[in-house]
């Protein structure tokens, strides 16, 4: 089954040809040979061998370890002490090791890697078009509730996880198409792991440019870890506009990878991998705090209801730098009408929250649920004082 593709409109970008619905590929078979011979193994290890005046000029590099083997390649190196005069004879200096400090990527992959899984989804089960799909995710309580792209499980007839040698049969909870979110729970739960949970705090602000780990189940392998970095922030891509502000990374998605839980350098979750873009080897990650909005609701109900305050609105840039959010349009019989707003209103504050851009608009409607109030403050041309009006929150319109 194919991925869901979002078409852009025309573009001077080149090579932005499509968005995709991360969906993994068919499972490799579990014992794949390579024909041909076996390549042979080398018997000769690699020794580093430095003078002197080398080793002085490298133990004064301080990125740098040194450490002295306590073996040596060969049975003739083995024989013969490195400090004997036959090994000084024989130009034989003690092996060097010579190692970097430990990667952030390394600690973080073993103090999260218990937490994700790989998840596989079967389609079609009496049909000779039965499909299996495979996707990652991870643990979020002691409960055995699991994350995944809604992508690999929405259609799924059976869902089982797969944790080192074990296979566990789940459930599907509930599941998100806007935002590719789905939430599962296994029928029995493993003997040791250590959930990542989604009210984590954050000890400081992702920006473009940070740095990312993900850890996932490429192509149906055991889950390792990816590196990349934050590249943007799109609410948009061509046409396609998203329930919320994704960001942009320059991680490459393979098959197997969607859902992956993303961290930063720190080791903070701040998101899971979602939609790919092929073309150009990056991905989009949904951010932390949607993440616990959608999974918040699916663990209540089930599944999710996205609001809308019944007004479509654009950002105007001004002559100062600053972004004016005004209303191009109003749904009839919606809220929005109802309470009196009109073609034109500048829109300031959502929540006692200052709106300066579409972003921070998209976000307080996303973040909102069914039945909420919401108190609206806006501008209209020839008022002095602001609009205040109260919106009850409907789905859809």
């Amino acid at each position: 089954m194919s991925g869901a593709f979002f078409g852009p409109r025309d573009s001077p970008q080149r090579g932005l040809k499509r968005l995709k619905w991360l969906k993994p590929l068919q499972p490799l078979a579990r014992e794949a040979s390579v024909p041909g011979p076996s390549p042979k193994r080398s018997t000769n290890s690699q020794l580093l061998r430095l003078t002197e005046p080398q080793l002085s000029r490298l133990t004064e590099v301080p990125s740098f370890h040194l450490t002295t083997a306590s073996s040596y390649a060969s049975a003739k190196e083995k024989a013969l002490p490195s400090d004997s005069p036959s090994a000084a004879a024989e130009g034989i200096a003690p092996r060097i090791s010579v190692t970097r400090p430990e990667e952030p990527a390394v600690g973080i992959f073993e103090h999260r890697r218990s937490a994700v899984v790989q998840v596989t989804g079967c389609t079609d089960l009496k049909s000779d078009s039965a499909q299996i799909l495979e996707g990652s995710g991870f643990f979020i309580d002691e409960q055995a509730h699991v994350v995944v792209a809604a992508s690999v499980v929405a259609s799924a007839e059976k869902i089982w996880v797969e944790r080192g040698d074990e296979s566990f049969a789940a459930e599907k909870i509930g599941s998100d198409p806007e935002t590719n979110l789905a939430l599962l729970r296994l029928l029995k739960k493993p003997e040791r792991f250590t959930p990542i949970s989604l009210k984590e705090e954050m000890a400081g602000e992702v920006r473009i440019g940070s740095t990312l780990i993900s850890i996932g189940s490429k192509l149906g392998m055991s889950p390792g870890p990816n590196q990349g970095l934050i590249t943007g922030r799109n609410l948009f891509y061509g046409e396609h506009k998203f329930a919320v502000p994704y960001w942009r990374s320059s991680l490459a998605m393979d098959g197997g990878e969607s859902g992956s839980p993303v961290f930063d350098i720190q080791g903070n979750f701040i998101g899971v991998l979602i939609a790919s873009l092929p073309e150009i080897r990056s991905s989009f990650i949904l951010p932390a705090f949607a993440v616990r909005r959608v999974i918040d609701e699916l663990l209540q109900t089930g599944s999710v209801s996205h609001v809308s305050l019944g007004f479509s609105a654009r950002q105007e840039l001004q002559p100062d730098g600053s972004h004016r959010l005004s209303i191009i349009q109003v749904n009839k019989d919606s809220s929005a009408e109802k309470a009196g707003l009109q073609v034109g209103d500048e829109l300031l504050r959502l929540n006692n929250q200052t709106l300066s851009s579409m972003e921070d608009l998209v976000t307080a409607i996303f973040l909102a649920r069914v039945g909420d109030n919401l108190d609206l403050a806006a501008a209209r041309q020839g008022s002095i004082n602001p609009i205040i009006c109260i919106l009850p929150l409907t789905s859809g319109g």
